[in-house]
């Protein structure tokens, strides 16, 4: 499932929607402490309370499937959104 994740979103880069998709990893919302309890969903606690954005609910949806397999977004020396990889979780 995650390879189809990762080939969606490096063909939206090569496409050039880079812009468009670092907009939507860097938008990130007000949500609940029960949200930020959830096993899954990767959730930030910040001075102003728990937010999440679009990568954090994905990789949660996809952390059920692919125990282990997070998206990982990586970034050009000029901050620019290049490219999407795997990245593998170590089990603690």
């Amino acid at each position: 499932m995650i390879s189809q994740v990762l080939n969606t979103l490096n063909r939206l880069i090569d496409e050039g929607h880079a812009d468009v998709l670092s907009k939507l990893i860097e938008y990130r919302v007000e949500c609940s402490e029960k949200l930020g309890d959830d096993p899954y969903v990767q959730v930030r606690l910040t001075a102003d309370g728990f937010r999440v954005g679009i990568l954090g609910l994905l990789n949660g949806m996809l952390s059920e499937h692919d125990k282990g397999a997070l998206v990982h977004a990586v970034y050009g020396d000029q901050d620019q959104l290049v490219r999407f990889e795997e990245h593998k979780c170590e089990e603690a």
